[in-house]
């Protein structure tokens, strides 16, 4: 009976000490990472829906996630993987960004947009500016014509060869018919998180044409990760949304503190409300790296 108190004595002190030695280790940066993490569940748990976020440190590779596996509807920030799928083709010598492209009648759609407003059959663009349209005003007549030019396959193959499994483009856009049968378009917050640093660190495709995606990204629109930030700031992002879902992600090129933000949400009770948080979440994350890009380990700026 003696031995077994001692054996409790001693295993309680050990336990003790371990924690205290954990604790000394902690460092104020330690903790102020700990308060960012506390600040984005609080903000997460409070939510009426389902959030999905997944952020990066493109300097030195810290993450943080909430639900950074799970399975959303992409909504129009599926664009972001058709743009990426158009310049490999580019870059395989399929087609030139310059080659010209006739808007025509089976190509319009409804939707955000600008082009299915115009006379069919006469309006002529380059690549580059139905791409263009594609991103900056989520154009989905522009969209897809991009889908029949690189094809909807090609896109999937590519994300797959490249390790993205659950993103998935399964139907062109305003397809009703498809949305009845469930045939979403699809990622995970880490997945795009993922293909946005890749094009950051021109992993994917040679520099200049990862430059050049990322200028056509970085073209200023209205988003949530936006709204509350900087204006002098460059974002490199894709927004999207559609009935019940909101989406975005991007670069935001914070000085000597670039990250990567993708935000979705699913189940929400108003747009407004998604996009409320979603930009909270965004300036919340952009005032902790700001704070860590001025400071030292010891928090002196």
């Amino acid at each position: 009976m003696l031995m077994k108190f001692y054996a409790l004595v001693v295993g309680f002190a050990v336990l003790f000490f371990t924690w205290v030695n954990v604790a000394a280790q902690t460092t104020t940066k330690d903790a102020f990472r700990m308060k960012f993490e506390t600040r984005v569940h609080d903000i997460v748990k409070d939510f009426d829906g389902v959030i999905g976020l997944s952020l990066k440190d493109l300097t030195t590779g810290e993450s943080l996630s909430v639900n950074g596996d799970v399975v959303f509807t992409q909504a129009s920030t599926i664009k972001l993987q058709i743009l990426v799928e158009l310049f490999k083709q580019v870059n395989e010598g399929r087609f030139s960004l310059d080659d010209s492209i006739t808007m025509t009648e089976s190509d319009l759609t409804v939707g955000s947009g600008v082009l299915r407003y115009l006379t069919p059959d006469a309006v002529i663009m380059t690549v580059r500016d139905v791409a263009t349209l594609m991103i900056i005003a989520s154009d989905n007549t522009a969209t897809n014509m991009m889908i029949d030019m690189v094809g909807m396959e090609n896109v999937n193959r590519t994300m797959r060869e490249l390790g993205f499994t659950e993103t998935k483009l399964q139907r062109k856009m305003m397809d009703t018919l498809a949305w009845k049968e469930g045939r979403e378009n699809l990622s995970t917050p880490h997945e795009v998180t993922r293909l946005l640093a890749m094009i950051y660190e021109a992993e994917i495709l040679d520099r200049g044409s990862c430059e050049e995606l990322l200028r056509i990204l970085s073209i200023p629109k209205g988003s949530a990760i936006r709204t509350r930030l900087p204006e002098d700031v460059r974002i490199a992002h894709k927004p999207g949304g559609v009935g019940g879902v909101q989406v975005d992600a991007g670069i935001v090129y914070l000085e000597n503190k670039p990250f990567v933000i993708a935000v979705m949400t699913n189940w929400i009770d108003s747009s407004e409300n998604a996009r409320e948080v979603m930009s909270e979440i965004s300036l919340v994350t952009y005032n902790y790296f700001d704070r860590l890009s001025q400071s030292n380990e010891y928090g002196h700026r």
